[in-house]
């Protein structure tokens, strides 16, 4: 029997459980939600897998479809959107703004568009201009106060050459391929706001 590893998650009131056969995977994880990281996680945890493959591994994340990829960047960031995706989804109450958000001097920026519009590659040109990162991608705003809750997830950066720009302010695992499609940054290797330190 293969031993398997686990991970626990705590995203904006939902817990969820990362379990793999492949230790890296879990570390990768750990790694790239670091803010998140929850090992008391348990209970009604949601719970998605990673197994290995001789092609690559196969992550199965309820309701979705399961996927098998080569390319563990590909892999990471299936489980980025599933985890997401189904605590925006448990979230409430609270509205999800598609964009990214940013700090300065007592100022908050809000970088909404449709997908594909350039709000991360804005987002990484303004960290590189003293501005702070808040989140990513989604900006969770609470109905109830009408704050953004922070949410710093990992950044998924569709360019590899800007990746690999930013991804010196992270000690990427040695086992990881460049991205060739898609590669993740975590949240916390960023120049970032501390409300981005979410407890």
């Amino acid at each position: 029997m293969t031993e398997r590893s686990e991970l626990g998650l705590s995203v904006l009131d939902s817990r969820f459980r990362i379990v793999s056969d492949d230790e890296r995977m879990i570390e990768l994880v750990r790694e790239l939600w670091e803010p998140f990281v929850d090992d008391d996680a348990g209970g009604e945890a949601r719970v998605l897998t990673v197994a290995k493959q001789d092609a690559g591994w196969r992550v199965d994340a309820e309701p979705n479809p399961p996927i098998v990829a080569s390319d563990p960047w590909v892999v990471a960031s299936t489980l980025r959107n599933a985890v997401s995706g189904a605590a925006v989804a448990a979230a409430a109450p609270m509205v999800p703004i598609h964009g990214a958000a940013v700090q300065r001097d007592g100022v908050f920026l809000v970088l909404s568009g449709p997908a594909r519009a350039g709000k991360t590659t804005l987002l990484l040109e303004l960290l590189d201009r003293d501005w702070l990162l808040v989140t990513d991608d989604l900006v969770p705003l609470d109905l109830d106060t009408l704050v953004a809750r922070p949410f710093p997830k990992p950044l998924s950066v569709r360019e590899p050459a800007r990746w690999r720009r930013f991804s010196g302010a992270w000690e990427v695992p040695a086992w990881l391929p460049d991205p060739v499609v898609v590669g993740l940054l975590p949240a916390t290797a960023m120049p970032h706001s501390e409300a981005i330190q979410y407890r």
